[in-house]
């Protein structure tokens, strides 16, 4: 089973996600409790805009013997990587509120994963609660102060966002139709969202996602970290 995923691995890492998918349904025959391979299929099945069935594979993740109570930091890993990227899933769905528990569950394994608390501020700010977003990107921008870490200019633009459209919010509607957002917008990095070019006055300003994990989990773990 190992040897199949490491075989998937590589077909992922050449965009060839079919066949990725093929081998890890192989590796699954022989070892139907294997969370990497349930992991590593999701995660194909998300660049393949296949979200549903996504949802499913990490499901089936979390439902394994390693992940129901890990114990081992690898294990903890692992099922932190499986819960951020459910999250994603449950986003890219649009129910938010299934994602942020998701990124909670992510949180209470790793409290100081800076992308779990941005994409949990994105979905808080897609259900209007403004507040909680910017307390839960805030915690991003704390964590990742001082550092390198890409997820730090994410967090302060989606702060801006929400900001902006947190006062949007509270205009009278006359108010909106005479004060538009500004129309500038990212280029998201997460593959499934469609960048916007221009805003209407009513809409809102676009938000930036902490990217669905990188197919770099191989056989035993060996080789665990987030890109």
């Amino acid at each position: 089973a190992e040897d199949l995923t490491d075989k998937g691995v590589q077909e992922a890492r050449q965009q060839n996600y079919d066949d990725a998918i093929i081998s890890y349904d192989q590796a699954l025959q022989i070892d139907p409790d294997y969370a990497l391979a349930w992991y590593n299929r999701g995660l194909c099945l998300v660049f393949l805009g296949r979200n549903d069935e996504a949802l499913t594979s990490l499901d089936k993740a979390l439902l394994t013997t390693d992940l129901q109570n890990p114990d081992k930091n690898s294990e903890k890993y692992l099922a932190g990587l499986v819960w951020f990227n459910r999250g994603a899933v449950l986003a890219n769905l649009g129910r938010y509120e299934e994602s942020i528990a998701s990124y909670d569950e992510a949180l209470f394994i790793d409290m100081r994963d800076a992308a779990a608390w941005n994409n949990r501020g994105n979905s808080l700010a897609e259900l209007g609660r403004y507040d909680e977003a910017l307390a839960s990107i805030d915690t991003a921008l704390k964590i990742t102060e001082q550092t390198t870490d890409p997820i730090h200019i994410i967090a302060q633009k989606n702060r801006e966002r929400v900001l902006a459209e947190q006062k949007n919010a509270t205009i009278p509607q006359q108010q909106i139709q005479s004060t538009p957002l500004p129309t500038e917008s990212l280029q998201p990095n997460r593959t499934t969202l469609q960048p916007t070019a221009s805003l209407q006055p009513t809409q809102k300003a676009p938000l930036v996602y902490a990217p669905i994990s990188s197919l770099v989990l191989i056989a035993g773990l060996i080789l665990l970290r987030r890109l």
